[in-house]
C-alpha cells in the first residue's frame, strides 16, 4: 500500500490493486478516509483511478463493503473486479465496468470464496474449489459451471475467449522434464470442451495469446503451437 496525506492533513489515501493495459496506462483502487477532529462518523470511500502519462483521474465509486479486492483491465473499456464483503463471510463477488471505470456493477455472487484464473473481454473465470471452476460470461450475462479433477494441470483464457486446460496423459509415461499432457479447448464459455493435441506435449504451465498462438512450458522447456493446440514445437530444452 501507498499511504498519502492530502495538504489539508483531513484525508489519508491508500492506493491498492493495480491493473496496467499498456506502460502508460493503468488503473487502481483508492481508499479515503476523512477523520475530521471529533467527527463520529468520518466519511470513507473507495474510488477508481485512472492512471494516464503519471497523471491519476478519479473515475467512479463503489461500496465501501468491498475488501481484499483484485482488479484486471482488458481494454480501455472493459474492467473486471474479484473482491469479498466485509460484512459478509466466505463468499466473493464480480464487478464488472463498461465505460472505462466510470460506473461499475455487480454480476456474479459466488458461494465461496473465488481465486482468479483469467478474463478476457466477454468471460471472467474464476477457481471456487473443490474442483470447480466458474465461468461468467458478459454475452449472455450468464456462468457456467467448469468441473476439473485432480489430473488438471492448468488452465488459461485467451484474449478472443478461448479457454484451454491441460490434462496428465495417464497412459504416458512422464520423465524428469514433466508431465505429458493432452489440451482441451472450449470456444462457447466452457459449455463443451474438445481434445484438440495431435501430439503429446509437456503442460504443467499454459498460455494462449489467441486461439491459434500459445506456449506451454515448465521449469527448463518451452514449446509453441499456431495452430490452437493441435501440434507443438519446442523452443527451449535443456542441453
Amino acid at each position: 500500500f501507498l499511504n498519502l496525506t492530502d495538504e489539508s492533513g483531513n484525508s489519508t489515501y491508500y492506493y491498492s490493486t493495480y491493473s496496467f493495459i499498456n506502460e502508460t496506462l493503468g488503473w487502481c483502487i483508492r481508499r479515503t478516509s476523512e477523520s475530521y477532529f471529533g467527527n463520529p462518523n468520518p466519511k470513507k470511500a473507495l474510488q477508481i483511478i485512472r492512471l494516464e502519462q503519471d497523471k491519476p483521474f478519479a473515475l467512479g465509486e463503489i461500496s465501501t463493503d468491498y475488501k481484499n479486492m483484485k482488479m484486471h483491465f482488458v481494454n480501455e473499456d472493459i474492467g473486471w473486479i474479484l473482491a469479498e464483503r466485509e460484512s459478509i463471510q466466505n463468499k466473493s463477488y464480480l464487478l464488472l465496468t463498461t465505460n472505462g471505470g466510470m460506473n461499475w456493477n455487480e454480476v456474479a455472487e459466488y458461494p465461496s470464496l473465488a481465486t482468479y484464473l483469467g478474463c478476457s473481454e466477454n468471460l471472467f473465470l474464476a477457481d471456487l474449489g473443490y474442483n470447480t471452476l466458474s465461468c461468467y460470461d458478459l454475452r449472455e450475462n450468464s456462468r457456467q459451471a467448469i468441473a476439473t479433477d485432480n489430473n488438471t494441470r492448468n488452465v488459461t483464457i485467451s484474449n478472443d475467449d478461448m479457454i484451454a486446460y491441460s490434462e496428465i496423459d495417464q497412459a504416458a509415461v512422464g520423465d524428469k522434464w514433466g508431465v505429458i499432457c493432452d489440451l482441451y479447448t472450449s470456444n462457447d464459455g466452457g459449455k463443451s470442451f474438445t481434445k484438440v493435441n495431435t501430439n503429446k506435449f509437456y503442460g504443467e504451465k499454459i498460455l494462449f495469446y489467441n486461439r491459434l498462438v500459445g506456449i506451454a512450458y515448465t521449469d527448463q522447456i518451452v514449446q509453441l503451437t499456431r495452430d490452437g493446440g493441435k501440434t507443438w514445437r519446442l523452443l527451449v530444452f535443456p542441453q
